[in-house]
């Protein structure tokens, strides 16, 4: 059947999905190669260890952004090029919901499985115990891949006793080592800890400003929130296992404040 291919349909089935626009006007290996760029820079960038920082994310969007651009214009120019177009076996409706689904579901997967296949993951802060660096509801980049801790990084975790609560606090202390809290300031093997440090606003509860010497289990990390009198952490439920850990936060995605936008908060 020869028909002609509307540049309008190409165009807005191309804002749905990038790459239906090229299926509509017949336009397979384009298609194709939409989505080969859209999968190849993602994983690129993981490879690369960008996608734990801001920096790597914003460029990702930026090449999501240019790549619906290009399937807009060139779906659109394609269809007004045609004059008599052939049906093929792909121009039906069950092929373009096939098609949506089946990349669709590859990029949901691939987001489950972020921590393994990219090394990066983001979670949203559960409290504002880590004020000044992160609020509430604030979207934080997590780095799955890196192999050891040092006091001062902020991680993320599972919560203890819970199988999906997650939270980020930092690193106080790791197993063998002695903690404790004085005067509001942090002791590690009794030596201070400025980079524990946290202004004083932060720090005036009773739970702030003493906590007797405690020696962490091996396999264990303490932990601590930058706003101590607002944080529920290692002071009130114990170290943490390692097992626990999902990664190390980086910086913030998303936040409502958008001075917090890409601020870093290790």
């Amino acid at each position: 059947m020869l028909l002609k291919r509307s540049p309008f349909t190409a165009g807005f089935l191309s804002l749905i999905y990038p790459g239906l626009g090229h299926l509509y006007v017949g336009a397979l290996e384009k298609a194709l190669f939409i989505q080969a760029a859209c999968f190849g820079s993602l994983f690129l960038l993981g490879q690369l260890g960008m996608l734990t920082s801001f920096t790597g994310n914003f460029i990702f969007l930026c090449i999501i952004l240019c790549v619906y651009l290009y399937a807009f214009i060139s779906a659109i120019r394609t269809a007004k090029n045609i004059h008599h177009y052939q049906m093929t076996n792909y121009n039906t409706w069950y092929c373009y919901v096939g098609f949506l689904l089946v990349f669709q579901s590859l990029f949901f997967y691939i987001g489950t499985k972020s921590d393994d296949l990219l090394g990066y993951n983001m979670i949203v802060m559960s409290s504002d115990s880590m004020l000044p660096s992160a609020q509430y509801n604030d979207v934080v980049i997590i780095d799955t891949k890196k192999q050891s801790l040092d006091v001062g990084d902020a991680i993320a975790f599972y919560l203890p006793n819970t199988n999906f609560d997650t939270d980020i606090k930092r690193v106080a202390a790791v197993g063998g080592d002695r903690i404790s809290i004085i005067f509001g300031k942090v002791y590690r093997n009794g030596v201070l800890e400025e980079k524990l440090s946290v202004p004083e606003e932060y720090r005036q509860r009773d739970y702030s400003v003493s906590v007797e010497e405690q020696t962490v289990p091996a396999g264990h990390v303490f932990l601590l929130g930058d706003y101590r009198d607002n944080s529920n952490d290692s002071r009130f439920w114990g170290s943490l296992p390692q097992e626990n850990i999902i990664g190390v936060a980086t910086d913030v995605y998303f936040s409502t404040n958008l001075s917090n936008i890409g601020q870093s908060i290790n």
